[in-house]
Protein backbone atom coordinates (compact mmCIF):
# COMPACT_ATOMS: atom_id res chain seq x y z
CA UNK A 1 0.00 0.00 0.00
CA UNK A 2 1.39 3.16 -1.03
CA UNK A 3 2.22 6.35 1.70
CA UNK A 4 -0.70 9.13 0.70
CA UNK A 5 -0.38 12.97 1.67
CA UNK A 6 -2.64 13.62 4.47
CA UNK A 7 -2.48 17.38 4.50
CA UNK A 8 0.83 19.86 3.64
CA UNK A 9 2.83 17.98 6.09
CA UNK A 10 1.73 14.65 7.06
CA UNK A 11 1.83 11.39 5.95
CA UNK A 12 -0.49 8.07 5.64
CA UNK A 13 -0.76 4.68 4.50
CA UNK A 14 -3.95 2.82 5.88
CA UNK A 15 -4.64 -1.36 5.53
CA UNK A 16 -7.61 -3.31 5.78
CA UNK A 17 -5.90 -6.43 8.26
CA UNK A 18 -7.08 -10.05 8.00
CA UNK A 19 -9.49 -9.62 11.35
CA UNK A 20 -11.25 -6.65 9.17
CA UNK A 21 -9.72 -4.22 11.64
CA UNK A 22 -7.93 -1.37 9.63
CA UNK A 23 -4.16 -0.49 10.51
CA UNK A 24 -3.58 3.44 9.75
CA UNK A 25 -0.15 4.71 10.32
CA UNK A 26 0.35 8.48 10.03
CA UNK A 27 3.21 10.47 9.76
CA UNK A 28 3.14 13.95 11.97
CA UNK A 29 5.75 16.42 10.87
CA UNK A 30 7.25 19.00 12.91
CA UNK A 31 9.62 21.16 12.92
CA UNK A 32 12.41 22.16 16.13
CA UNK A 33 12.28 25.43 17.64
CA UNK A 34 15.37 25.98 16.00
CA UNK A 35 14.00 25.82 12.90
CA UNK A 36 17.09 22.84 11.88
CA UNK A 37 15.48 19.86 11.99
CA UNK A 38 12.57 18.29 10.76
CA UNK A 39 10.66 15.40 12.80
CA UNK A 40 7.93 12.89 11.67
CA UNK A 41 5.86 11.41 14.32
CA UNK A 42 4.75 7.81 14.33
CA UNK A 43 1.15 7.02 15.18
CA UNK A 44 -0.32 3.78 14.43
CA UNK A 45 -3.71 3.21 14.77
CA UNK A 46 -5.82 0.39 14.82
CA UNK A 47 -9.87 -0.31 14.45
CA UNK A 48 -13.41 -1.51 13.78
CA UNK A 49 -15.33 1.92 13.09
CA UNK A 50 -13.70 5.32 12.26
CA UNK A 51 -15.24 6.48 15.29
CA UNK A 52 -13.14 4.28 17.43
CA UNK A 53 -10.11 5.93 16.46
CA UNK A 54 -8.89 8.63 18.82
CA UNK A 55 -9.81 6.15 22.07
CA UNK A 56 -6.93 3.72 20.50
CA UNK A 57 -3.93 5.34 19.67
CA UNK A 58 -0.90 4.01 21.06
CA UNK A 59 -3.31 1.32 23.33
CA UNK A 60 -3.66 -1.68 20.79
CA UNK A 61 -1.93 -3.42 17.96
CA UNK A 62 -5.45 -5.38 16.84
CA UNK A 63 -6.32 -8.79 16.94
CA UNK A 64 -3.66 -9.71 13.93
CA UNK A 65 -0.94 -8.69 16.78
CA UNK A 66 2.37 -9.02 15.17
CA UNK A 67 1.13 -9.04 11.54
CA UNK A 68 0.18 -5.21 12.12
CA UNK A 69 3.42 -4.66 13.03
CA UNK A 70 5.67 -5.79 10.49
CA UNK A 71 3.13 -3.82 8.06
CA UNK A 72 3.92 -0.67 10.21
CA UNK A 73 7.41 -1.43 10.18
CA UNK A 74 7.13 -2.33 5.96
CA UNK A 75 5.61 1.26 5.84
CA UNK A 76 8.44 2.97 7.91
CA UNK A 77 10.92 1.45 5.84
CA UNK A 78 8.72 2.68 2.58
CA UNK A 79 8.62 6.36 4.02
CA UNK A 80 11.95 6.17 4.82
CA UNK A 81 12.91 5.83 1.35
CA UNK A 82 10.15 8.39 0.06
CA UNK A 83 12.55 10.93 2.26
CA UNK A 84 15.41 9.60 0.88
CA UNK A 85 14.46 10.46 -2.85
CA UNK A 86 14.10 13.69 -2.50
CA UNK A 87 10.58 14.55 -2.87
CA UNK A 88 9.50 16.49 0.13
CA UNK A 89 11.16 19.72 -0.71
CA UNK A 90 10.49 21.84 2.39
CA UNK A 91 12.40 19.61 4.57
CA UNK A 92 15.33 21.30 7.13
CA UNK A 93 18.67 19.77 7.00
CA UNK A 94 18.27 17.14 9.20
CA UNK A 95 14.97 15.03 9.24
CA UNK A 96 14.19 12.27 11.73
CA UNK A 97 11.56 9.65 12.35
CA UNK A 98 10.28 9.19 15.99
CA UNK A 99 8.11 7.20 17.81
CA UNK A 100 6.60 6.63 21.69
CA UNK A 101 4.53 4.32 23.03
CA UNK A 102 1.80 3.44 25.68
CA UNK A 103 3.33 1.32 27.95
CA UNK A 104 6.48 -0.87 28.97
CA UNK A 105 5.60 -3.63 27.37
CA UNK A 106 4.93 -1.85 24.09
CA UNK A 107 7.98 -0.06 24.05
CA UNK A 108 10.11 -3.28 24.10
CA UNK A 109 8.61 -4.82 21.32
CA UNK A 110 9.36 -1.57 19.03
CA UNK A 111 12.63 -1.99 20.29
CA UNK A 112 13.52 -4.81 19.26
CA UNK A 113 11.91 -4.60 15.92
CA UNK A 114 13.07 -1.57 14.73
CA UNK A 115 16.77 -1.74 16.11
CA UNK A 116 17.60 -3.38 13.11
CA UNK A 117 16.89 -0.40 10.97
CA UNK A 118 18.26 1.76 12.84
CA UNK A 119 16.23 3.04 15.57
CA UNK A 120 17.64 4.13 18.69
CA UNK A 121 16.63 5.30 22.61
CA UNK A 122 17.15 9.37 22.59
CA UNK A 123 15.59 11.83 25.09
CA UNK A 124 14.82 15.13 23.29
CA UNK A 125 14.29 18.04 25.41
CA UNK A 126 13.73 20.65 22.49
CA UNK A 127 10.95 18.73 20.79
CA UNK A 128 9.08 15.54 23.26
CA UNK A 129 9.74 17.61 26.39
CA UNK A 130 11.96 15.65 27.56
CA UNK A 131 10.61 12.19 26.65
CA UNK A 132 12.46 9.25 26.19
CA UNK A 133 12.05 8.33 22.70
CA UNK A 134 12.70 6.12 19.33
CA UNK A 135 14.77 7.75 17.06
CA UNK A 136 16.57 7.67 14.06
CA UNK A 137 18.10 9.92 11.32
CA UNK A 138 17.19 9.93 7.94
CA UNK A 139 19.69 12.69 6.61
Amino acid sequence: MAILHLNSHDYISKIRMPSGQTAEIIFEAYTSENNEHTYFWVVLDVYHKRKQRDENVLKQTGKDGIQTLLWAKKQIIEFEELLLEGHISWLKENVYIALGWEDNRRRRVYERGLRDIGFRYEYSSDVWDGKKVLLKKIK
